[in-house]
Order: structure tokens, then sequence, then C-alpha cells
């Protein structure tokens, strides 16, 4: 995707089981959209995925999603 919109217009107008999701992203960050498309879908399973080499801010993110997806 080109950008965090044009992601959550997809799940919009497609229903997915699966979710590609990197934790940063043109316009929002990973998990503000995965917040957004479990608000459209709740059954979507998501997938976070990175280049960054830096772990610990991965790992911190990684928390918040665990929290958030209980």
């Amino acid at each position: 995707m080109d950008s965090a919109n044009t992601a959550l217009k997809l799940v919009k107008e497609k229903e997915s089981d699966l979710i590609f999701i990197d934790f940063v992203l043109p316009g929002k960050d990973g998990i503000r959209v995965c917040k957004e498309i479990k608000a459209i879908n709740k059954n979507a399973k998501i997938v976070f995925m990175t280049v960054n080499t830096d772990v610990d801010p991965i790992f911190k993110e990684l928390e918040i999603v665990k929290i958030y997806l209980k």
C-alpha cells in the first residue's frame, strides 16, 4: 500500500481475513491503523512487519498491540 489511508479504504471495500501491516506507514503508524482496521473488521488477523533495525521501539509497540488485542 502506498499509504495508511489507502489501506483503510481497501479494508472497507473488501473483507479480508489476513492483513499485513508495517509499523511505519505514510500518514499513520501501524498501531493506529490496526485499531482502525479492527473497528471495521474485528475478525481480521493482523500481521505486523517492519524493516526497522532498532528493535527496542518495536518491542514496546508490540506490547501495546498485545494489550489492545486482548
